[in-house]
């Protein structure tokens, strides 16, 4: 996927992500290979469950999950 195309979706979700507990930004960024995904990133204490409701909401588009402690 390209960039603009991930800043798309990203906007999309942007609404229904600033609902979800502990979370708290997404940015398009580059993986450990070098291609574009969305940086979730989220605050200490979301579970694995939310975690897998994103991903499931989210579909197909490459995600890469970072905590934020605080």
């Amino acid at each position: 996927m390209t960039y603009d195309h991930l800043k798309k979706l990203e906007a999309q979700y942007a609404n229904w992500l600033r609902r979800i507990p502990y979370f708290e930004s997404t940015k398009v960024i580059t993986n450990e290979k070098g291609k574009w995904v969305i940086g979730i990133y989220y605050k200490e204490g979301m579970s694995h469950a939310t975690k897998k409701e994103i991903a499931t909401e989210l579909g197909d588009i490459p995600l890469k999950w970072n905590m934020i402690k605080t």
